[in-house]
């Protein structure tokens, strides 16, 4: 599945709220007419990336700030614009016309480390093990799937880090208050 914009958080968190509003100005400014209606279905091309923007944003003003970003697939999208290596109103217009967008190389930005896995990796069970092993040992303790993931891949992070961080999904089914305990949990501040 995809994520999409989830419209519970539209109408209750305001920086939710806000992210979706900065894509749909973005969107407007580039002659696409596109609204939350649209982008609350799994069938929009730009749900997912939106509804993972939103959602970034709202984890954002919380006080959550990554330390490490992991972009696969249509995620790398969202995690380039998080990190700052991609600015929305440029990447945004060209994911909606269908423009090839450029994979951006993994590196560090804003102190942030960024790492893209292409969707069709051969091995991306290995690369994310790289990665996470990689990341790990520069002593990230907290990691944030943001977006729908593959369950099996989901499972399969939570299981290769270390035994001292926490791996936190936002997929929907785990409800916000239970990604809020998790943070909560594993000792994250979160600002309200």
């Amino acid at each position: 599945g995809h994520a999409k914009v989830n419209l519970t958080l539209y109408e209750t968190f305001h920086h939710y709220r806000a992210g979706v509003e900065e894509c749909l100005k973005i969107l407007k400014a580039a002659t696409l007419n596109v609204s939350v209606s649209d982008l609350a279905k799994d069938s929009h091309k730009l749900a997912s990336f939106v509804g993972n923007y939103a959602h970034a944003e709202l984890l954002k003003s919380w006080g959550i700030r990554p330390s490490a970003v992991v972009g696969l697939g249509r995620g790398k999208d969202v995690a380039t614009c998080v990190v700052g290596l991609a600015k929305l109103e440029v990447l945004l217009p060209q994911l909606a016309s269908g423009v090839p967008v450029i994979d951006i190389p993994s590196g560090r930005s804003l102190g942030i480390e960024f790492s893209s896995i292409p969707s069709d990796c051969p091995d991306i069970e290995k690369r994310l093990r790289q990665i996470l092993k990689s990341v790990t040992t520069q002593g990230v303790e907290c990691f944030v799937e943001i977006g729908l993931i593959d369950p099996k891949l989901s499972v399969f992070c939570s299981q290769n880090i270390s035994k001292t961080s926490t791996w936190i999904s936002t997929d929907p089914k785990h409800g916000l208050v239970g990604q809020l305990a998790q943070l909560y949990a594993s000792g994250i501040k979160i600002d309200w």
